[in-house]
Formats: C-alpha cells, structure tokens, sequence
C-alpha cells in the first residue's frame, strides 16, 4: 500500500517504521485487532507478504498503461473493462488458461460489442467475466475503496452534460494535476431530463484527499492519462468491481499461492543487507549470535548457542529476531 502511494521503503538499512494514529473511538478496536492480526500471525504476514509482491507488479503494470489507453471512437468501455479484466486475471498467481493482454481484450470486447454509441461497461463485463472464471458487480464507494485497497482497480462510470465536459476538458487543461471539485462542475444543479454522455474510466488509488482515476484519452491528457476529483459526487461516480472467489481457483492455483510466500520471503532475506549483518544477545545466556542462527516460532525463539528457549515477544531489541524467525519460517 505505501508504495501504491509513492512512499519509498528502506530496504536497504530497514529502517522503515509505522506510525499508526486512530481518530475516532470506534475504529480503536478495529486497529488494536489489525494490528495483532498481522504482527502475531504467521498466516497474516504470509498473505501480506504475497499481497505486497503482488502489489509492485500490478503497480508496473498501471504505469504502462498510460499510453495504452487511448481510446478510438466510443470505446472507452472497451479501454476500462480490459485493463480492469486483465489486471484481475494478473492477480491469480499460477493462473492456468487463458490470460490475454489488453490489446487482446480491447480488440474482443470492440468486435462483440461493436457500437457507435458505445456500451454498457458493466453489461460487457457481465458478458466476458465468466469466459475467464472471473466475476464482477456493481459496488459503492465503500467497495471501491476494499477493492483497490486489496490491490484490485475498479472501473468507474460517470455521465455528463455538454457544457459540463466542455468544464471538464478545460479544468485539466489548466490543471492537468489539480483536484477537480464542485466549484469547477456541480451536477446537482443540472436540469432534469438533460441530455447525458457517459464515459467509463479506471478508479487506480484513494486517499483522505481525492481519488485517482486513469482516463482513456493517452498519456497527451491531464497528468500522463490520469486525473482527480475531490470524492465520487463531483462527477457522480458508480463503481465496478471485478474479482474471483476462492472455488474459481484451480487446485495448482490455490498451490501456487501458498507456495508464493515463500518465495517472497527468500528474496527479502536476500535484499535486506541488514538482517544479514545483525545480531542479537539471548536474554539466557547474555552471548551475542547473528539473528539468522536463531530458530523458533515468531513466539519463542531459541539461542544457538546455550540452545534454551525464551519469549521473542519480550525481548529487547527483538524486532528483528522476529522477522527472521517469520521469514525463515515461510521458506521452510
């Protein structure tokens, strides 16, 4: 998630720290919850780890797309329901079949979809998903908002008037990385009955400040394809989610899954120059030993030295015993 963000992670040194800040009561439970979920539990990290590698390469995946989605005519459901589909299917890790690329599916939706007035986004994803044991449904902003936070963009349609795209177009015209609000376009005020285009785009990240949707004009509009809008009501936003669920998934898939956390956690212990180096003095024996000697469970640990075990979790210092413990722990 930090680095959908642009955060950068120091890997290098790991000195990379999280700061958790709660503000409102009712959401400390939840929090507390979260928190032990994912320091306590091997399961938790395991998937988190899966997620995070998952994450990057989707992540290098959007960042082509830029100059991909340039849409011909009234295909801009074309443009979002491909990269939604193909970025989904890319999720699957070990997915078995069929998995097009966007040039792929744009080029099937337009032909079995062929209209001058374009199509029903969700319609056509309706159509397509199960042809590739994927599914979607229409969700609101909440569920836009798991959706990419459990890495899966969305697609979003909105309709507009004729002098409100006039607005549209001029506001990034000026203000390719501005945040567009109700003071540039209020479709409250629209007259009922007046005539609408729709128009269907990509939802790629949220924050406290906007959302950010990948628009299917080139990588020539706005910020390298992409724009803001202060919340969903500016521009009246509906959202898609496509997704799979667990009895979609093949029996090598769901291995493959399981098998990718390892994997992970071998290249981290190899790109964290830090775990290498440290060591850590058993609260036993008081001899200091290299972390990566130490073995256990992210709840004991045992010292290779005088071979007695002790509670990690209360160990000074013992941050990064634990993380080796875990990741030692996945790649066996």
């Amino acid at each position: 998630m930090f680095v959908k963000r642009d955060w950068t992670i120091d890997i290098t040194n790991n000195e990379t720290h999280l700061f958790l800040q709660v503000n409102h009561p009712d959401n400390l439970r939840e929090a507390c919850q979260v928190a032990r979920d994912v320091v306590y539990s091997q399961d938790a990290l395991s998937e988190m780890l899966a997620v995070v590698d998952l994450d990057l390469y989707i992540n290098q995946q959007l960042e082509g797309y830029e100059a991909k989605l340039k849409q011909k005519g009234a295909t801009c459901y074309a443009n979002a329901a491909a990269s939604i589909l193909h970025l989904s299917m890319k999720r699957i890790l070990g997915r078995e079949g069929e998995c097009p690329d966007f040039y792929k599916l744009r080029e099937e939706f337009t032909n079995r979809f062929r209209s001058s007035d374009g199509a029903s986004t969700f319609h056509v994803l309706q159509k397509m998903c199960p042809k590739y044991r994927m599914r979607c449904q229409e969700v609101d902003l909440k569920g836009a908002m798991e959706a990419i936070t459990s890495s899966r963009p969305v697609v979003a349609t909105f309709r507009l008037t004729d002098p409100e795209w006039k607005s549209f177009g001029n506001f990034f015209r000026r203000n390719p990385k501005g945040i567009l609000t109700k003071a540039e376009i209020d479709i409250a005020a629209r007259l009922s009955n007046t005539p609408t285009i729709g128009h269907a785009v990509v939802l790629t990240s949220v924050d406290s400040q906007c959302l950010q949707l990948l628009n299917s004009w080139g990588d020539s509009w706005g910020n390298k394809g992409f724009f803001k809008v202060q919340n969903a009501d500016v521009l009246g936003l509906e959202f898609i989610d496509v997704f799979c669920e667990k009895e979609d998934l093949t029996v090598e898939e769901k291995s493959s899954y399981e098998k990718h956390g390892s994997e992970v956690a071998r290249k981290l212990m190899k790109d964290l120059p830090s775990l290498q180096r440290a060591e850590f003095k058993c609260p036993k024996c008081s001899k200091t030993s290299p972390v990566m000697e130490f073995t256990g469970t992210l709840s004991y640990a045992k010292c290779p030295k005088c071979r007695n075990e002790f509670y990690s979790k209360n160990a000074e210092e013992g941050n990064i015993l634990v993380l080796n413990l875990y990741l030692t722990s996945l790649i066996r």
